[in-house]
């Protein structure tokens, strides 16, 4: 992969590959969040209460979503746990 799409910028918020994809770190906070158009977002510590308002924020326009956290009671338990 790295032969066939090489890194062009590497830094602490940004990886950008020579065929144009890009991952970025968006700060926390769901007014972060909606300053981007994600086609894929990845939730770390999805368990806290604010992580709710960044999913339902972006919800609407990822094609794909992952939370990952612990199993805690409040949103992120239910959202698991619900049939």
């Amino acid at each position: 992969m790295q032969q066939r799409n090489p890194i062009v910028t590497d830094n602490l918020t940004e990886l950008v590959r020579q065929n144009g994809s890009r991952v970025l770190a968006v700060p926390k906070g769901e007014n972060q969040v909606r300053l981007y158009y994600p086609y894929g977002y990845l939730i770390d510590e999805a368990a806290l209460p604010e992580a709710e308002q960044c999913f339902n924020a972006v919800a609407p326009v990822a094609k794909q979503i992952i939370a990952i956290s612990s199993d805690e009671i409040g949103w992120f338990h239910n959202e698991c746990k619900a049939p």
